[in-house]
C-alpha cells in the first residue's frame, strides 16, 4: 500500500513538473528519497555523437562532477548507451562493473546505477539513472525497478508537454504572441514535423498546399523569399500574402533546450498566424452585421474555436466579456443559438 502510495506522489509531482524547473528538481529528489539513492540525474543522449551527450536536470551531483561527465566521462560510460539499445526497459549496471572496467564512471561518483531510457529520434533518446556509492541488494533491485516501470510513461509524457512549453514560448516570442499551428520543414521545404493542428491551419489558408509531405505556396514570390530567409538562416515574417495569412520562419537552430527536437537543428520553423488586422471577414462583419471592431475580433476567435474559455484565455478576457460579446453578436446577427452563429460564420468566412 505504502508503495503505490510512493508511486502515485511521484506520477502526481511529474504532472505539474512541466514548464517548473522547481518541481523537476522536486521529482529527482523525492526518486532518490524513495530509491535511497546518492543523486539521479536525466540525460539528453546523443546516440551517435557521445560527446554530446548532456544532462537536462540532475539532484544531488556537484557542478564540477556534472562538468567532469560532459567534457570527458559521457564517451566512455558504456551503461548509459547499453539503456538506449532496449528503451523503455530498466536496467540495473552492477552486473556489468566485474566485466567492464568503469573507474572513470566511478570516480563521477556513479557507481551502482539503475535506469532506462526513452527513445526521442533515431539519434536521441532521453535517460534516467539513479545512483549510489553501495550496491542495490536483489530485493531493493525488484522494488526499485518496479518504481521506475511505474513512471516511464508519466515521464514521457511529461517531458513531452514541457518541450511544447519550451517550444510555444521561444516561437511566441517571434510572432507577437500570436500562432495558429506550425510545421518544421528542410531548406526544400520537405515538411519533417508538422504540429498536431496544422491540418486545420492550412485548410484556413489559401496560398498554401501540402502534397506528399511538401509544402508549395501558389505565389511564387512567397516561394522566392522563403528561399532567401532559409538561405541566410533569418527569423523573419512574410506577411499578408493571401490576406489573412502571416508565416514567420524560424530557424530551429536559434531555439533552447530542444530535447527530442534537436534532431531537426538544421530545419526551419513556419509558423502561421491569422492576419485579423487584414482579415476580410473583420469588414463584412462590421459593414454587413454591423458589429463593432471588438465583436468582430471575438466571432473570429469564436470562428477558429467555438470554446468560450479558450477565446478568454488567448485574448486575455474574462469569460464574462466572452459571454456578453458572443450574445451581442448573435443579436446582431440574428441567430438564436451558437451552432446557428458558426454556420453563419462560416458562410462569411467563403464568400
Amino acid at each position: 500500500m505504502e508503495l503505490q502510495s510512493n508511486h502515485s506522489n511521484l506520477i502526481e509531482t511529474l504532472r505539474n513538473a512541466p514548464g517548473n524547473t522547481v518541481i523537476w528538481d522536486k521529482f529527482l529528489a523525492r526518486l532518490a528519497k524513495l530509491t535511497k539513492s546518492d543523486s539521479c540525474f536525466i540525460l539528453i543522449t546523443n546516440q551517435t555523437q557521445r560527446e554530446k551527450t548532456h544532462f537536462l536536470f540532475s539532484f544531488n551531483i556537484p557542478k564540477e562532477q556534472l562538468k567532469q561527465y560532459v567534457n570527458e566521462f559521457n564517451r566512455v560510460d558504456t551503461f548509459n548507451y547499453l539503456l538506449t539499445k532496449q528503451p523503455r526497459q530498466v536496467f540495473c549496471n552492477q552486473p556489468l562493473i566485474a566485466t567492464e572496467k568503469c573507474e572513470n564512471i566511478e570516480v563521477a561518483g556513479f557507481q551502482h546505477r539503475l535506469g532506462f531510457a526513452i527513445p526521442c529520434n533515431s539519434h536521441h533518446s532521453l535517460n534516467l539513472c539513479i545512483n549510489r556509492i553501495q550496491a542495490f541488494s536483489l530485493i531493493e533491485q525488484q522494488h526499485i525497478t518496479q518504481l521506475l516501470q511505474s513512471i516511464i510513461k508519466p515521464l514521457e509524457d511529461a517531458i513531452r508537454a514541457d518541450l511544447q512549453q519550451k517550444i510555444y514560448s521561444q516561437i511566441l516570442n517571434n510572432t507577437q504572441n500570436q500562432i495558429d499551428g506550425y510545421l518544421i520543414i528542410d531548406s526544400t521545404l520537405n515538411i519533417l514535423f508538422a504540429d498536431s493542428l496544422y491540418t486545420s491551419v492550412i485548410d484556413r489558408f489559401h496560398c498554401i498546399n501540402i502534397n506528399a509531405d511538401t509544402i508549395s505556396f501558389h505565389n511564387p514570390q512567397i516561394r522566392q523569399h522563403l528561399a532567401f530567409l532559409i538561405a541566410n538562416n533569418k527569423v523573419a515574417s512574410i506577411h499578408n500574402q493571401c490576406d489573412t495569412c502571416l508565416i514567420t520562419l524560424i530557424p530551429v537552430s536559434t531555439l533552447d533546450n530542444l530535447y527530442d527536437w534537436e534532431c531537426f537543428k538544421e530545419g526551419f520553423i513556419l509558423t502561421f498566424t491569422h492576419d485579423k488586422t487584414n482579415n476580410p471577414i473583420i469588414e463584412r462583419l462590421t459593414n454587413i452585421h454591423n458589429l463593432s471592431r471588438c465583436e468582430a475580433l471575438c466571432a473570429l476567435d469564436f470562428l477558429q474555436t467555438p470554446s468560450i474559455a479558450e477565446i478568454a484565455e488567448t485574448s486575455s478576457r474574462s469569460e464574462a466579456t466572452i459571454r456578453n460579446h458572443i450574445k451581442h453578436i448573435m443579436q446582431k446577427m440574428e441567430v438564436h443559438n451558437q451552432a446557428a452563429l458558426m454556420k453563419k460564420l462560416l458562410t462569411l468566412a467563403v464568400l
